[in-house]
């Protein structure tokens, strides 16, 4: 089964942020407001975790701690399975994944799970929808 993403959203993740801030029901800050990047994000994720029950996948741990010497988390992580998701935001505005600071720290992020027996999965945010169920279809399901 392949999940299509409408094509606004897709174009929406491929647009620069947009600075200004509204109301809108999700919520980053503590005036109850957040950027349309924001709420276009937390609603992905929301879906994201909606056809990762449709395909009957199990539900993975947001934000997982996997390494005990340092602050380094998963964005989602299948604990079971030794299996990781990360979303790679930023790609085409010159985000901290993308820059080169950023992109070092991932590097070593990434290399330390793997040496910790994790399996990464990157995506950018319109994959996530996509591809990377997807790809976990396989890799969980086996």
């Amino acid at each position: 089964m392949s999940c299509q993403v409408p094509i606004f959203i897709r174009e929406f993740f491929y647009q620069s942020p947009i600075p200004y801030r509204r109301l809108y029901p999700f919520s980053s800050t503590k005036e109850g407001t957040c950027t349309v990047g924001e709420w276009w994000y937390n609603k992905c994720m929301d879906t994201f975790l909606r056809l990762l029950k449709q395909e009957g996948l199990p539900k993975p741990t947001p934000e997982y701690k996997f390494c005990p010497d340092r602050r380094w988390r998963f964005d989602y992580a299948f604990i079971k399975q030794k299996v990781a998701v990360e979303q790679e935001g930023g790609v085409w505005s010159f985000g901290r994944h993308t820059r080169g600071s950023g992109f070092l720290k991932d590097c070593e992020k990434y290399n330390a799970a793997t040496l910790l027996g994790w399996r990464v999965l990157r995506y950018p945010p319109d994959l996530m929808l996509t591809q990377a169920v997807e790809d976990l279809r396989k890799i969980i399901k086996k």
